[in-house]
């Protein structure tokens, strides 16, 4: 590597979905500018040809690490193989990213590096996330949660019938320049931190398989002190690819999203059995509802 450039290890994990992740590696992040980028897309045991399809697409590439985890642990435990790949690189900082993203800027990774450097003990950055044209105050930053907004978040209904409160976890998204918002939490997709700072928090905690992570990472940088940062002068397409949805049925994954809060909440605020019990009986009625929505949706359909 050229060490008058940052050089920076960027993660990419791919279940299935090999074309957006060779699609979103070749056309965004091959072009990024002024500096040096190690690729490692990690295939988390993809029932499919990803593997091999991604190995012969990229062979070739000395900057381009194709990794095979042979069994699917979740997003967690597949970014960290990518995350101990690329300190042996001897990156300077590491970048965690879906594949399923848009970026328009060529020099939006180098701009990362510079302001990342002139931030107050910084941990991890995120620009901020577009979803159909519109800035996500929801998805791309919020505060670390209290027991009673897992509570009123556990049915559409209640959750619905407070969303006022829960607006209280988003933050005001900051514009135009030099506008950088300290933030607990950033969004998963897209966050990049100096390398150490992995080494710092232990990786990420791969007791979650597709939930929660994000939520951890931000609790973990506040027990050591240091600060999230969203920069609103930067900004990033979030596509929201339809693998999961695929994959995973309505139910399975609210189960998983459960599952995660409920080891947070034992493992990091030693929560006591009065409130999991509540959460797993709102799980119930959450379970009703989606099964009422899906008796609807069949309904909807054969009307047509």
């Amino acid at each position: 590597m050229n060490k008058d450039r940052p050089s920076i290890g960027l993660v990419v994990v791919n279940y299935l979905n090999y074309p957006d992740t060779i699609n979103y590696v070749q056309k965004y992040l091959l072009g990024q500018r002024e500096i040096d980028l190690e690729i490692a897309v990690i295939d988390n045991a993809s029932p499919n040809e990803s593997f091999k399809v991604l190995k012969d697409t990229f062979v070739g590439y000395d900057s381009i690490k194709i990794l095979r985890n042979h069994s699917n642990n979740g997003y967690a435990a597949g970014n960290n193989i990518g995350i101990r790949y690329l300190e042996q690189k001897k990156c300077d900082y590491i970048l965690i990213s879906n594949s399923d993203i848009e970026i328009d800027d060529n020099f939006l990774l180098i701009k990362m590096v510079r302001i990342y450097n002139t931030l107050e003990s910084a941990a991890f950055i995120s620009p901020v996330m577009i979803i159909n044209k519109n800035i996500s105050r929801e998805f791309s930053a919020w505060k670390l949660p209290v027991k009673l907004k897992e509570v009123l978040s556990s049915t559409f209904l209640v959750k619905i019938l407070t969303q006022p409160y829960h607006n209280r976890f988003l933050y005001k998204i900051p514009a135009g320049k030099d506008k950088y918002l300290k933030v607990d939490c950033l969004a998963g997709s897209f966050f990049m931190g100096a390398t150490e700072i992995f080494r710092r928090i232990n990786y990420l905690d791969e007791n979650t398989f597709l939930y929660y992570e994000e939520t951890i990472l931000g609790l973990k940088i506040k027990q050591i002190n240091l600060y999230n940062y969203l920069i609103g002068d930067l900004e990033y397409k979030h596509l929201h690819a339809q693998t999961m949805k695929m994959v995973y049925s309505p139910y399975r994954k609210y189960k998983m999203l459960l599952d995660s809060k409920l080891y947070y909440w034992k493992t990091y605020h030693k929560a006591g059995n009065l409130f999991i019990v509540t959460m797993k009986f709102l799980f119930l009625i959450l379970a009703a509802e989606l099964f009422l929505i899906s008796l609807f949706n069949k309904t909807e359909t054969g009307n047509k």
